[in-house]
């Protein structure tokens, strides 16, 4: 499997974990089957943490995107490879493990 092919795979699964967790988050923060503001104010840390693990899925999104075009023009060299290895390798972990909120 090439690297830009696990980033794609890196995406898919990313984006199965955030729609698990999107589904999971909704039902802690609906009343009635509406969102409820007295309750995303007191889920106010799961919220957080879905809205920081949507921008690691766009970002993964977007280097699997960024991997494929350059690879597809044969501009994929060590560098770039390297970056992109970094770059799904940290937020995978984290996303696995701990997500930083500061």
């Amino acid at each position: 499997m090439t690297l830009d092919e696990l980033a794609r795979q890196a995406h898919f699964s990313a984006q199965g974990l955030l729609d698990c967790a999107l589904d999971a988050v909704r039902d802690r923060v609906s009343k009635k089957g509406k969102l409820s503001l007295d309750k995303i104010e007191a889920e106010q840390h799961a919220v957080h943490g879905l809205a920081w693990l949507a921008t690691y899925v766009e970002a993964i999104k977007e280097m699997a995107g960024y991997a494929e075009r350059i690879s597809e023009e044969g501009r994929f060299g060590e560098t770039e490879q390297l970056l992109t290895r970094i770059g799904l390798g940290e937020y995978l972990t984290q996303m696995f493990t701990a997500i930083p909120m500061n």
